[in-house]
Protein backbone atom coordinates (compact mmCIF):
# COMPACT_ATOMS: atom_id res chain seq x y z
CA UNK A 1 0.00 0.00 0.00
CA UNK A 2 1.45 3.35 -0.98
CA UNK A 3 0.60 5.93 1.67
CA UNK A 4 2.90 8.71 0.50
CA UNK A 5 1.75 9.17 -3.07
CA UNK A 6 3.72 12.44 -3.45
CA UNK A 7 7.03 11.09 -2.09
CA UNK A 8 10.26 11.45 -4.06
CA UNK A 9 13.44 9.67 -3.03
CA UNK A 10 15.81 12.47 -4.07
CA UNK A 11 14.10 15.72 -3.06
CA UNK A 12 15.77 16.10 0.35
CA UNK A 13 12.42 15.95 2.16
CA UNK A 14 10.88 13.55 4.65
CA UNK A 15 7.37 12.64 3.63
CA UNK A 16 5.16 12.54 6.69
CA UNK A 17 1.98 10.53 6.58
CA UNK A 18 -0.29 10.56 9.63
CA UNK A 19 -3.24 8.20 9.29
CA UNK A 20 -6.21 9.10 11.47
CA UNK A 21 -8.64 6.52 12.72
CA UNK A 22 -11.16 6.89 15.50
CA UNK A 23 -12.23 3.25 15.70
CA UNK A 24 -11.70 -0.25 14.29
CA UNK A 25 -14.46 0.17 11.67
CA UNK A 26 -12.73 3.22 10.17
CA UNK A 27 -9.52 1.21 9.87
CA UNK A 28 -11.22 -1.18 7.44
CA UNK A 29 -12.38 1.78 5.35
CA UNK A 30 -8.87 3.22 5.35
CA UNK A 31 -7.33 -0.05 4.14
CA UNK A 32 -10.00 -0.39 1.44
CA UNK A 33 -9.47 3.20 0.23
CA UNK A 34 -5.71 2.75 0.04
CA UNK A 35 -5.82 -0.68 -1.63
CA UNK A 36 -8.10 0.59 -4.39
CA UNK A 37 -6.42 4.03 -4.60
CA UNK A 38 -9.67 5.82 -3.99
CA UNK A 39 -9.47 9.60 -3.93
CA UNK A 40 -11.33 9.71 -0.60
CA UNK A 41 -8.27 8.20 1.12
CA UNK A 42 -7.06 11.78 1.53
CA UNK A 43 -9.73 12.37 4.20
CA UNK A 44 -7.96 9.86 6.48
CA UNK A 45 -4.48 11.25 6.04
CA UNK A 46 -2.53 14.31 7.03
CA UNK A 47 0.32 14.57 4.57
CA UNK A 48 3.29 16.94 4.79
CA UNK A 49 7.00 17.10 4.05
CA UNK A 50 10.05 18.72 5.65
CA UNK A 51 13.82 18.16 5.86
CA UNK A 52 13.52 17.55 9.62
CA UNK A 53 10.72 16.72 12.02
CA UNK A 54 10.48 16.89 15.80
CA UNK A 55 7.91 14.65 17.39
CA UNK A 56 6.39 15.42 20.79
CA UNK A 57 3.95 12.90 22.28
CA UNK A 58 2.32 12.48 25.68
CA UNK A 59 3.07 8.76 25.70
CA UNK A 60 5.34 6.48 23.69
CA UNK A 61 4.09 5.86 20.16
CA UNK A 62 5.54 3.31 17.71
CA UNK A 63 7.36 4.86 14.73
CA UNK A 64 7.97 3.62 11.21
CA UNK A 65 10.50 5.10 8.81
CA UNK A 66 10.20 4.04 5.19
CA UNK A 67 7.76 1.36 6.29
CA UNK A 68 10.15 -0.22 8.78
CA UNK A 69 9.74 -0.10 12.58
CA UNK A 70 12.35 2.22 14.08
CA UNK A 71 11.43 2.47 17.76
CA UNK A 72 9.19 4.70 19.77
CA UNK A 73 8.77 8.40 20.38
CA UNK A 74 10.01 10.10 23.53
CA UNK A 75 7.59 10.64 26.40
CA UNK A 76 6.32 13.94 27.73
CA UNK A 77 8.97 15.85 29.65
CA UNK A 78 11.88 14.45 27.63
CA UNK A 79 13.54 15.89 24.51
CA UNK A 80 11.55 15.34 21.29
CA UNK A 81 12.25 12.56 18.83
CA UNK A 82 14.11 14.12 15.88
CA UNK A 83 14.27 12.61 12.40
CA UNK A 84 16.16 14.37 9.61
CA UNK A 85 17.23 13.83 6.02
CA UNK A 86 20.88 13.24 5.21
CA UNK A 87 21.09 14.37 1.56
CA UNK A 88 22.69 11.94 -0.92
CA UNK A 89 23.53 9.45 1.85
CA UNK A 90 21.95 6.49 0.06
CA UNK A 91 22.88 4.99 -3.28
CA UNK A 92 19.99 3.28 -5.04
CA UNK A 93 20.26 0.76 -7.86
CA UNK A 94 17.36 0.77 -10.31
CA UNK A 95 16.78 -0.93 -13.69
CA UNK A 96 17.83 1.11 -16.74
CA UNK A 97 14.30 1.07 -18.10
CA UNK A 98 12.73 2.32 -14.84
CA UNK A 99 10.05 4.88 -15.63
CA UNK A 100 8.35 5.24 -12.27
CA UNK A 101 7.76 8.35 -10.21
CA UNK A 102 10.08 7.63 -7.29
CA UNK A 103 12.56 10.36 -8.25
CA UNK A 104 12.08 14.07 -8.88
CA UNK A 105 14.78 13.98 -11.58
CA UNK A 106 14.92 11.41 -14.39
CA UNK A 107 17.03 8.37 -13.49
CA UNK A 108 19.28 9.05 -16.50
CA UNK A 109 20.28 12.41 -14.95
CA UNK A 110 21.13 10.68 -11.66
CA UNK A 111 23.29 8.12 -13.46
CA UNK A 112 25.12 10.79 -15.44
CA UNK A 113 25.83 12.84 -12.28
CA UNK A 114 27.15 9.75 -10.47
CA UNK A 115 29.55 8.83 -13.28
CA UNK A 116 30.92 12.38 -13.49
CA UNK A 117 32.12 12.32 -9.85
Amino acid sequence: IKFTWHAKADDGQLDICLVRSKNIFNRFSIVYDFLFKRKRREQWVRYDSAPEIKIHTNRKVALQVDGDPCGETSQRGTPPTIIRVVPQALNVIIPQDYDGELFSKPASNQLQAATEK
